[in-house]
Parts: structure tokens; sequence; C-alpha cells
């Protein structure tokens, strides 16, 4: 379900983010070779989130760095492995910590708006309550390929299970669908065949089985975690269709 890896080496700090994160070398057991990856040292609640967020979203088939628990100086790390991808911030152009309006940004842009996985992606940051998504936690290959990383924010309070969060990737996608009713009605489609493939057992069964493991963990916020997301399920359909006001079609 989840590896337990040995950071080895520490190579440097990352070039973003706000939990310290480094650049570091895992050894696993009964692996003769070392694996590159990012760790950071998060609180309890963090941790388990961003375990529980990175197994669920792998699950459904969402491109997320597979999730490590690292051990360093008897100190437990959230770890992820190296998806040997920048993040998109280092391919936009910035004036002041502000995107610049300019046609190579908004090539980017609608990269990723056109991209594949962003109408589950979409959903899928609905569902955990993630409003920390941003351009610093979304890789890219230069491409098309896309992956998502640092989820440890989702679910914060004040969220209850029916509240909307400020989604920044349906911020995107509507603003290349800003006209286009058909590009609309697709995203809700797809919302309503993500949120109809899940089961919603999922978040129960990933913590059963992660407690069944390292009983360690702190049972109690992993089943209030579940909850949420267990609830959360139940209204998603309805709190995206209602950022996606269609327009009325005309006899």
């Amino acid at each position: 379900m989840i590896r337990l890896a040995r950071v080895v080496t520490v190579l440097g700090r990352a070039d973003a983010g706000l939990f310290n994160c480094n650049r570091v070398m895992l050894a696993f057991h009964g692996l003769n070779y070392e694996v590159p990856a990012y760790a950071k040292k998060l609180s309890d609640l963090d941790m388990l989130v961003e375990i529980m967020v990175a197994l669920i979203g792998r699950e459904i088939g969402l491109p997320i760095p597979e999730p490590i628990i690292a051990i360093y100086e008897e100190e437990q790390l959230f770890a992820s492995i190296d998806a040997d991808h920048p993040n998109l911030s280092h391919s936009l152009t910035w004036h002041n910590d502000k995107l610049i309006d300019d046609p190579q940004n908004t090539v980017i842009l609608k990269k990723l708006a056109d991209w594949t996985g962003i109408n589950q992606a979409i959903g899928f940051d609905e569902w955990i309550a993630n409003g920390d998504r941003h351009t610093g936690n979304i890789l890219w290959d230069g491409k098309e390929k896309f992956v998502l990383i640092d989820h440890n924010l989702a679910m914060r309070l004040p969220f209850a299970p029916h509240q909307p969060i400020d989604n920044q990737l349906l911020n995107i996608k509507l603003f290349f669908t800003y006209n286009d009713e058909v590009g609309k009605q697709r995203i809700k489609n797809h919302i309503n065949e993500l949120v109809s493939q899940i089961n919603n057992d999922l978040p129960a069964s990933i913590a059963e089985n992660l407690l069944a493991n390292y009983e360690e963990l702190n049972k109690d916020t992993l089943m209030n975690i579940v909850d949420f997301l267990s609830q959360r399920l139940m209204y998603l359909t309805n709190i995206v269709h209602q950022k996606i006001p269609l327009r009325q079609q005309s006899l």
C-alpha cells in the first residue's frame, strides 16, 4: 500500500514550497540501488492528508508520485518519488510574483486546460477540498504530461463537506471555455462520470490498510479524513455543477 524507506543522502533544499522540502536519496529494503525523491517533515495531520490523498488519487488514475514514509534520524518524513519534471512556474513568465499576460503564458496555460486529465483533476481537487492548487505544485514535462504534487493543505477548516473551494484548475479550464457551452457541459459530464466510478468505501479501505500495516498512525485522524471524503463525495456533483452555469438554450 505504502512503502517504507530510509533517507541515505540529503542532496539539498528543493527550490519551492513552504515546508522545507529537500531533495533526497532513498534506500528501500530489498533494493540494491537508491531512488531520488523529495521529503519534508510535516505535522501528523498534514502527513496523513498527504498519504491519503496521494494513495486515493493514484488509485483512481491521477498522475501523482508514489508516496513514501521515509525515516531520517529517527524522524518520519513524508516523501514522494521524484517525477523528474520541473514545476509549471518555471515555464511561465512572472513580474513581481504576478503572472504576466502575454501570448507565451497563454499558450502554456492552454496546454494545461487541454490536458486530457484536467477534468478528473478538477473533480479530485474539489473532492479533497484542495484550494492550494497552483503552478508551483503542478509538474510539467514541457509537452503533454502533467503531474500533481503537494496536497497536505487539502481539507483545511473551516471547509465543510458541502462547501465549494476556489478551484484553480476549474478557473483555468473555464477561462478557455468561456463561450463554449459544449465544453462546459463536457466538464460536468466528466465530473458525473468520476463520481459514479468512485467507490464510496475507497477512503475507508485505504485507511484500514494503512492502519493494518502501520499501527503507529493516528486512527482518529484517519477516520476523520475518511468521514470528510465520504460525505463530500455525495455533494461533489452539485458543487461543481453550480460553478458551471450554462446559458439557457432557445427553442
